[in-house]
């Protein structure tokens, strides 16, 4: 039946993002969007035809020749040669990019990158969103322990995916932000889809694609086996491209042994890495971008 559900369309593959320095290191991807290349190409192609043809009485090589050298000359000096230094300035400024965010959370918006470690005045919760849930003291539930400042009952279904969505444009490093299938429709648990961007001062720019999956729960905790019937029966369901990344996020809480089966999950690196927002910590982002909680009439 394809990815109709209940009349909804199939879902619009995504436009190529734009990669940079994809080709040869040197030229963007996809390559015809690439202005650069363009250029390159039209030095060597006026350089042969302008050389190749030329009248010259003292010529001791074939036209054709002395064409494809003057062709080679000039796309690499005025095309190869540019495309290096434009590399050049872009690891020099993703460097210091880097030298001035404060955290690798900032760095790359919404999620942390796996692999970095914290600043020493950065909780692990926010290196790790993981253990993001995981308290200071043994308790029934995570995330439970803490004066809320946010209405999350002034909030439906509907409108918690529009919040989270609305985070994720926020951060910057999403491109794509849908909801593949109508609000409670058989949609086999994907409430959010998008692609992560990732980026790097000498690899070329990569996109990951997310899904996000929206409880909100506020009355009980997610717990192990919710995660785990998401991953093992919903997950091979899905069509396209693989998912990288499942983030899990909820305006309540997540239970002891959600937390302990989505850490074995990611310690044993089976895919997707799974991410865990309770409540608690979406209010952290939410004091990040004030605006978004004025927006939906959360605080106040």
């Amino acid at each position: 039946m394809g990815n109709v559900v209940h009349g909804v369309p199939p879902e619009v593959p995504p436009p190529i993002p734009r990669r940079r320095n994809r080709v040869l290191r040197l030229f963007d991807g996809p390559i015809y969007a690439d202005w650069l290349f363009w250029w390159t190409l039209a030095q060597a192609m006026l350089a042969y035809f302008a050389i190749s043809t030329s009248d010259s009485p003292n010529r001791e090589i074939p036209p054709w020749l002395d064409g494809l050298l003057a062709a080679m000359f000039f796309s690499t000096a005025f095309g190869i040669v540019p495309a290096w230094v434009r590399l050049i300035i872009r690891r020099h400024r993703q460097r210091q990019k880097n030298q001035h965010v404060s955290s690798p959370w900032e760095s790359v918006g919404f999620l942390a990158t796996p692999g970095l470690d914290p600043p020493a005045r950065m909780p692990d919760s926010w290196m790790n969103p993981s253990y993001a849930c995981a308290p200071a003291a043994p308790s029934a539930e995570v995330g439970s322990a803490r004066d809320s400042i946010v209405h999350w009952d002034r909030l439906d279904a509907e409108g918690f995916e529009r919040l989270l969505m609305r985070l994720l444009e926020s951060s910057t490093s999403y491109v794509n932000i849908s909801r593949p299938m109508r609000l409670n429709a058989a949609d086999s648990g994907r409430d959010i889809q998008a692609y992560r961007r990732i980026e790097d001062a000498i690899l070329p720019e990569q996109y990951e694609r997310t899904i996000v999956q929206a409880k909100h729960w506020t009355k009980r905790g997610v717990n192990a086996s919710e995660i785990a019937d998401l991953v093992h029966a919903k997950l091979p369901l899905w069509e396209g491209e693989p998912v990288r990344r499942l983030i899990f996020a909820t305006s309540g809480t997540f239970t002891q042994d959600a937390v302990r089966w989505v850490d074995d999950h990611n310690r044993s690196g089976k895919r997707p890495m799974i991410d865990l927002f309770s409540g608690s910590e979406l209010e952290a982002l939410l004091r990040k971008w004030p605006g978004l909680a004025d927006e939906f009439g959360l605080t106040g």
